[in-house]
């Protein structure tokens, strides 16, 4: 049964985006962070993120003081000059 359910699901991967939105339920419904209509993946999952309990009223990070000992705070700086940044307004 597992094999023959792999398989199914193979088949119509290609067609899993279309199949979904062809029942026409809106994002806001879904309450999705990666099934957006908009593509924003990212954004959404960020704009969550900061909407967070854990993360509304901190000015660093929930956990920061135990990770920042183990991060490489280096190589985190050095990717986040190359990676794409947005204006707080767009947030």
């Amino acid at each position: 049964v597992d094999s023959r359910i792999n398989t199914l699901l193979e088949e119509i991967r290609p067609d899993a985006v279309a199949l979904v939105d062809a029942f026409g339920f809106r994002d806001a419904q879904l309450q999705s962070t990666l099934g957006r209509y908009d593509g924003k993946v990212y954004e959404a999952i960020y704009d969550r993120i900061k909407r967070n309990p854990l993360n509304r009223n901190n000015e660093k990070m929930v956990g920061w003081d135990e990770y920042k000992n183990i991060l490489d705070l280096d190589f985190l700086k050095e990717t986040a000059k190359v990676q794409r940044h947005m204006q707080s307004s767009q947030l």
